[in-house]
């Protein structure tokens, strides 16, 4: 709609600017002046009067930010990350089956609740690849991460974390795979300063894409593992499913209990809370006895399912870096949940 004035020629049109990133239809008008023909055109004399659209810019700012937590600390701020991701690009079968925690390549794997990845780089004969200890992941990083990159720029508001370690090959390897992952414009971060006072909001700012979406690189040292390697399925022939297993289903909470009663680290290193049975020789013997696999092991247990409905209990305390196996078993309504639980 035009905007006459008095005693003069000139007249001034509003311009409404859709934003990419709005979760809602909405637009920010920008007020600029008219040619004298009457015609707006973004090659004449454009003002952007910040009166009119610093308002209207700062309210859509903050109810996204009231939605996303974005004042919160990136380690404070609950995300699913899928435990040895590569291993999605797996065939099935029965050697595979005790190396394979995910069901689905990265996409698959972000459409199922996926927001951050343990990404284990391969240096092999100059190529980088993926690995999950002895087991190789025979599918270039760079493909691997293109998926996220194209994921993140149809789902521009969501920020995904890419956790490099356990590089495997020369002492090269992390150095070739971070150089690797900047390559495709994505910001890494190697430096525990780096991490320090790290707010979510700020995460964005930091790893917005060209072409849309955000994702961010992190390294050895900027998370802490939690591991604990008496978190097995299998003990003294008893399973985490069958009846005489429970003491197997209390340790695994126990754990959780005292690694989400931790404070976070106040110099803003990530932690993760590993939501999933951890596997050595001797469970995977007794999981072949029982027929089983790593990914039927989350089914049968339904630890993911368990871990939704103590977040929706409000029983969690501290939650960053939920890792699990098996994403696609449940992974949509643990994300809800967990973002429920943020915006209370």
């Amino acid at each position: 709609p035009a905007l006459p004035r008095r005693r003069r020629r000139r007249r001034f049109c509003l311009l409404p600017s859709p934003s990419p990133h709005a979760p809602f239809p909405i637009h920010i008008f920008t007020l600029i002046s008219q040619g004298d023909k009457g015609t707006c055109s973004r090659t004449m004399h454009m003002q952007n009067l910040s009166l009119f659209t610093a308002p209207l810019a700062l309210l859509w700012l903050v109810l996204l930010g009231a939605e996303r937590g974005e004042a919160v600390m990136l380690n404070e701020y609950p995300m699913i990350m899928t435990h040895d991701a590569a291993t999605g690009y797996l065939r099935n079968g029965p050697i595979n089956a005790w190396a394979k925690t995910q069901d689905v390549d990265f996409k698959g794997q972000l459409d199922c609740g996926a927001r951050a990845f343990d990404l284990r780089p391969l240096l092999k004969d100059e190529t980088l690849y993926m690995h999950h200890g002895g087991i190789e992941v025979k599918v270039k990083l760079i493909d691997a991460v293109n998926e996220v990159v194209e994921w993140t720029a149809t789902n521009p508001d969501e920020l995904v974390l890419l956790y490099i370690s356990h590089c495997k090959g020369p002492s090269n390897c992390m150095e070739e795979a971070i150089g690797q992952v900047e390559s495709m414009n994505i910001t890494v971060f190697s430096d525990p300063a780096q991490m320090r006072n790290l707010t979510y909001s700020e995460a964005l700012l930091k790893s917005k894409l060209p072409g849309g979406g955000h994702v961010l690189g992190v390294t050895d040292g900027l998370v802490a593992g939690e591991y604990d390697p008496s978190i097995t399925c299998y003990e003294k022939g008893k399973c985490c499913y069958k009846s005489g297993g429970e003491f197997l289903v209390e340790r695994f909470w126990k754990y959780v209990n005292e690694t989400i009663a931790k404070e976070p680290d106040q110099q803003g290193i990530l932690r993760m809370v590993q939501a999933h049975w951890q596997e050595d020789a001797e469970t995977i013997t007794s999981g072949i006895l029982h027929l089983s696999s790593l990914i039927k092991d989350e089914e049968r247990s339904q630890l993911i399912a368990k871990f939704t409905e103590a977040v929706s209990s409000g029983y969690m305390q501290h939650l960053n870096l939920v890792e699990v196996n098996n994403v696609c078993d449940g992974g949509l309504e643990l994300l809800d949940a967990l973002r429920k639980r943020q915006s209370v």
